[in-house]
């Protein structure tokens, strides 16, 4: 099993959830999230991180936006949680884990 714990905004956050065993810490992009929290943060935040994987979760966002984040803090992976294609995914420049809503509509 992989455990991923979302919405880390602090660095002690980060290094309680790393020390409980997360394998991935999530990092919220999406500004309308009250779990936002501005990369250079993210960068400061990573810097006390030793083993968990840093993922950055992402909502509809411009392509090169994702991308110069995702290098600026270094992250392990990229998040969809939008409307994303599989196209646009595979313009990310990291491995990408996708999120599906499911719903009445949901097609596997």
């Amino acid at each position: 099993m992989i455990v991923k714990i979302c919405g880390m905004k602090t660095e002690e956050a980060a290094l309680a959830a790393e020390a409980a065993g997360a394998d991935l810490l999530g990092f919220i992009f999406y500004k309308d999230s009250r779990r936002y929290v501005a990369p250079e943060r993210v960068k400061d935040i990573s810097a006390g991180i030793s083993h968990s994987r840093k993922v950055g979760v992402f909502v509809d966002a411009p392509i090169s936006e994702v991308n110069e984040i995702a290098e600026f803090c270094g992250l392990d992976y990229v998040q969809l949680h939008g409307h994303e294609d599989e196209a646009y995914a595979r313009q990310v420049a990291r491995p990408v884990i996708k999120a599906y809503r499911y719903g009445d509509n949901f097609k596997a």
